[in-house]
């Protein structure tokens, strides 16, 4: 694969993964707090007994590393319709495979509602982009 092609990949992937985390961030215009003592700051959520942050953490990794090699093996052919089904099918995997973590060791209720939407709409998708790969291009 050209260099500048696995570049890319792994730059889509990045920002793809990055972009929910900065869009939580909250934006509220104000500027940092003085330097000095601060109220006390809320411990991050812990994990639940069942539950285990080394393994969550090494889950989540594995299923965005496995997507940003899925979509760099992705041969491109010059056709950006078919170029298209072909990386978002391992692309949506991705987001399917860490939805799937999300619900195994998250806690928080919004996002594992978030997490089932995920699932169930980006499986409808690429269901919807392998049926237009076989209507288009039925040899592959």
């Amino acid at each position: 694969m050209h260099p500048c092609r696995r570049r890319l990949a792994l730059a889509f992937a990045v920002f793809v993964l990055a972009a929910p985390a900065l869009a939580q961030r909250p934006d509220t215009g104000t500027s940092p707090p003085p330097p000095g003592p601060t109220a006390p700051q809320a411990s991050p959520p812990q994990a639940g007994p069942s539950r285990n942050p080394d393994a969550a953490d090494r889950d989540m990794m594995a299923s965005m590393e496995k997507m940003a090699q899925d979509m760099t093996d992705v041969p491109m052919t010059g056709d950006p319709d078919r170029d298209f089904a072909a990386m978002m099918i391992p692309h949506h995997q991705g987001a399917i495979d860490m939805a799937r973590v999300e619900l195994r060791y998250g806690k928080d209720p919004t996002l594992l509602r978030l997490s089932h939407k995920i699932v169930a709409a980006q499986t409808r998708e690429i269901t919807q982009m392998q049926r237009w790969q076989l209507r288009h291009h039925p040899s592959q």
